[in-house]
């Protein structure tokens, strides 16, 4: 499903074939004996709870980094380039190199851990389908930028019950707290996703849970239902787009990364399940054009099909606010 570039094309826009995705969480790891002064700057916090419920938003405020994700690399070792044309033998050269990879960066084989890798160099630039490689699966190679080889991939971190409880790379640095960071101070790239989360997409928050659905336009108004998507981190969505997808949220509408406290503990589904749950959300989002039902076409945007689209940009519906639609219920 998932190739290894770069994220947040992922889930909504099934009639443009676009998967936007993904997102991600500040967490705060607190030492034991600190615990009573956290317990007094966490009172003032906007605490955001992940779980398999869903991913719990209170209240909203008053007031040159890049991602690739492999879902699961050390478990899928298919030819990550499909049109490489690999030898019996190339093949299994690259199988060897890609899992001395994964035992190098200690990430467990066939255990469906997420991995996503995450650059903040100032020489990325990315070409014009938006996407880029970070790294690759090989030791000798790993990270494309900066001296480091390792600290670019992040790895999804479970206690020993099983529940996911952060995205780390080897040195133990959060990615939710570096991705963040990125949003400050990368305008470039926030305003990419600010203006994808606008031509794309529609957020609400009812009874503080966090969902989304594709934003109506006269190409696929016909096509979308107006329901929306409760996101369930590694439940009804891939655990890491969800959480860079919140991330991306919550700093688009203003929280500040020092006023958020992340307190995520989850246990995710199989790779399988999850990709069922995906497939059946889209099967309530989307229907066919000449499907009888609800449908999001207005007096204001009236559905023109395909054959008739006259060339030049998309027709796209007024944004919300600074590029991000939000609705509290």
């Amino acid at each position: 499903m998932i190739s290894q570039k770069y994220i947040i094309l992922f889930i909504l826009t099934a009639a443009a074939a676009v998967i936007i995705l993904s997102a991600l969480f500040f967490v705060f790891y607190k030492k034991d004996d600190d615990k009573k002064d956290d317990d007094k700057k966490d009172d003032d916090k906007t605490t955001v709870k992940i779980s398999e419920s869903g991913i719990y938003i209170p209240d909203l405020p008053t007031t040159e980094t890049y991602i690739q994700n492999t879902i699961y690399p050390c478990d899928e070792f298919e030819n990550q380039d499909p049109e490489d044309e690999l030898s019996e033998q190339e093949k299994k050269d690259s199988l060897k190199i890609q899992k001395a990879w994964c035992t190098d960066l200690g990430i467990p084989i066939g255990k469906w851990v997420e991995v996503v890798g995450y650059s903040s160099d100032p020489s990325i630039d990315l070409d014009e389908t938006g996407y880029v490689d970070i790294y690759k699966p090989d030791k000798d190679t790993g990270c494309l930028y900066g001296e480091d080889k390792k600290s670019c991939v992040y790895v999804q971190k479970k206690d020993e019950d099983g529940n996911t409880i952060g995205i780390e790379n080897y040195l133990g640095e959060s990615f939710l707290n570096n991705y963040w960071n990125g949003l400050e101070k990368n305008s470039k790239m926030k305003g990419m996703y600010k203006k994808e989360f606008d031509d794309y997409y529609e957020f609400k928050i009812k009874n503080g849970m966090l969902s989304i659905r594709p934003k109506a336009t006269s190409k696929n108004c016909k096509k979308v239902t107006g329901e929306w998507w409760n996101l369930k981190p590694g439940i009804n969505v891939p655990l890491i787009m969800s959480l860079q997808l919140t991330v991306t949220y919550l700093n688009l509408m203003g929280y500040k990364k020092e006023k958020v406290l992340i307190d995520m503990k989850l246990k995710t589904l199989s790779s399988e399940k999850i990709r069922e749950n995906v497939a059946n959300e889209m099967k309530i989002l989307m229907k066919g054009e000449d499907t009888d039902g609800p449908d999001m076409c207005t007096d204001d945007i009236i559905y023109e099909s395909d054959e008739f689209i006259s060339s030049g940009p998309p027709v796209r519906p007024s944004s919300g606010q600074e590029g991000v639609s939000a609705n509290n219920d």
